[in-house]
């Protein structure tokens, strides 16, 4: 999860680069957000069209403030991305932050108009600021060479601390008899309102690619069938990236049942039950780790790849933390592999899922293959080639002679064998500061 801007004091100069060349529009007038939308793409290093903000009523943060998410569109699209962001989750008093403290999970206290571009001091005014355009190569801006570079983009941040599956008000407790805390885990209401409006604004794309990135990865694999069921695309793909449901019987299972408590996830999921022909034995009302294969059998014609770093200490101290006192490296790493290995077998079981799983990346706990390395974005000469499109937008991602842009080319092509490729040792590579901080995350 990243929530601060810490190691970008280049990325002011270069996210203020990229508004000035693009424009950066935003217009709130325009009720449907689809006004200006066209004609700033093009080739020559023509511009790329700007986002545009859009509103639904009824849609909230988990502070009751709008939500709004970002659209933009190819001048001539191959296609549709649908993006859930990534960042966190909260579920008590102490984990959504309190009244004033640091939250596990990201924007609970709303979505800034520039979230897309926001840049902290010294030239911008968001001390927390992402320039989320540029963070995920496959939104077309980063690295252009990625095979999505002419495709519709929409992209929904994140602002609910429930991974986008909660619809209720929450009323937490303080612990020391404090003023109590209301958050609205509100990620499933949001989700009905976003799906109802891609069917209306993008029907029938030629492809679908729906790519959901840590939460938003979990998020994305509950609403890959509802999203699908909007756009009803020729082809769909969908990319889940560091957000895994392990198969049931693995040392996840009590991180997906008290995920489900957590968020009141049971009317949700019967409905999803009922979309997906879930039977009894398979019911995501029990264990929603059976999704995997649901998923494979409802939609046969579609392509699945799940990818994440086998050294992952955001996900793995998330699934398993509260197993342990105080956990280490070595025991968060043990249960993350062994889960792993009963991925891997329903994946091999089944015609249409794949897996891209490199070892290590320190950049954000190992945490996230699709975004861009966070580490190199202090680097000057990186910093600016992501600004024009020019960064290696998979950097540290390899296995072998491939990166994470070929387990994007796989789950879109038409035809031929899912890419299924993983490392041979997680060759975990931290230093002791670097584990210790992410450690810390779980406290």
């Amino acid at each position: 999860m990243m929530t601060s801007a810490a190691g970008w004091p280049l990325m002011g100069v270069c996210v203020a680069i990229l508004a000035l060349a693009s424009g950066c529009k935003n217009d709130p007038a325009d009720p449907e957000g689809m006004g200006g939308m066209g004609g700033m793409g093009g080739e020559g290093g023509a511009a790329p069209a700007a986002w545009t903000k859009v509103e639904l009523e009824g849609a909230v943060c988990a502070d009751g403030s709008p939500y709004k998410f970002f659209v933009r569109t190819a001048a001539e699209s191959d296609g549709l991305v649908v993006t859930l962001e990534p960042g966190g989750a909260c579920w008590d008093y102490e984990t959504c932050g309190g009244q004033d403290g640091p939250s596990r999970a990201a924007y609970l206290h709303g979505l800034g108009d520039d979230h897309m571009t926001a840049t902290p001091p010294p030239l911008g005014d968001d001390p927390d600021g992402i320039p989320w355009g540029l963070m995920f190569p496959h939104l077309g801006l980063s690295d252009r060479d990625v095979a999505t570079e002419d495709y519709d983009q929409v992209y929904l941040p994140y602002c609910t601390g429930d991974a986008f599956v909660g619809d209720f008000t929450a009323t937490y407790p303080a612990p020391s008899g404090e003023q109590e805390l209301e958050i609205q885990h509100r990620g499933a209401a949001n989700m009905k309102l976003v799906t109802s409006w891609l069917s209306g604004a993008f029907p029938s794309p030629e492809q679908l690619l729906v790519v959901g990135s840590s939460a938003g990865g979990l998020g994305a694999s509950f609403h890959y069938a509802g999203i699908r069921d909007a756009v009803a695309p020729a082809r769909s793909s969908f990319l889940n990236d560091s957000g895994p449901l392990f198969p049931p019987g693995g040392p996840q299972d009590p991180a997906r049942q008290a995920f489900a408590e957590r968020w009141h996830t049971q009317d949700f999921l019967a409905e999803l039950d009922l979309r997906l022909a879930a039977s009894e034995a398979q019911s995501l009302t029990v264990d929603s780790g059976h999704l995997t294969a649901l998923l494979a059998a409802a939609f046969p014609a579609d392509r699945f790849l799940v990818s994440y770093f086998l050294s992952d200490l955001d996900n793995s101290q998330f699934a398993y933390g509260e197993l342990f006192d105080d956990p280490t490296v070595e025991d968060l790493q043990e249960l993350w592999l062994e889960d792993t290995e009963r991925l891997v077998s329903v994946i091999e079981a089944t015609d249409n899922w794949g897996y891209y799983l490199p070892g290590f990346r320190a950049d954000n706990c190992s945490h996230t293959v699709s975004l861009l390395p966070i580490d190199e974005l202090s680097r000057l000469s990186y910093a600016l080639a992501a600004t024009v499109g020019n960064a290696d937008g998979y950097l540290r991602t390899d296995l072998g002679a491939l990166d994470f842009a070929a387990a994007l080319d796989s789950v879109l092509a038409e035809h031929g064998a899912l890419l299924r490729e993983r490392a041979s040792d997680p060759m975990t590579a931290f230093t002791d500061a670097e584990a210790a901080a992410c450690l810390a995350r779980g406290e």
